[in-house]
């Protein structure tokens, strides 16, 4: 099982996860059942607006089954919920996001979790 995760730095397990998903610096891709991990740039960290959506795509373009993140916006939602991704809301490190799925601490998320946010 993939798993795909916005985070602050691509230190390993150690990552953070960030709450801002289409400003993230990096994704991580974590094959939890191999327990290995590979991070991406996030090219739409600059991007002048829709960074959500745009960052979606690079998500779908991972083909990652599962999503853990802190936030997710209507636009960005909408596109993983378009790809039939289930998003879990998970906080702390790659380490810790993974360690709480595998328990079942990790909520679904069924709807957008912030306002869009406007970057001016």
């Amino acid at each position: 099982m993939k798993v795909i995760m916005p985070v602050k730095n691509d230190n390993g397990w150690e990552a953070e996860l960030n709450p801002r998903f289409g400003r993230t610096p990096f994704f991580a891709v974590v094959n939890i059942e191999d327990e290995e991990i590979e991070f991406i740039n996030n090219t739409a960290q600059n991007a002048p607006s829709g960074a959500g959506v745009e960052a979606a795509q690079i998500v779908a373009d991972q083909k990652a089954d599962l999503m853990f993140t802190p936030n997710v916006g209507p636009r960005a939602f909408s596109g993983l919920d378009k790809l039939k991704m289930k998003i879990y809301l998970a906080t702390g490190t790659i380490k810790e996001a993974v360690e709480a799925y595998k328990d079942n601490e990790l909520e679904e998320a069924s709807e957008p979790t912030n306002e869009a946010q406007h970057d001016h």
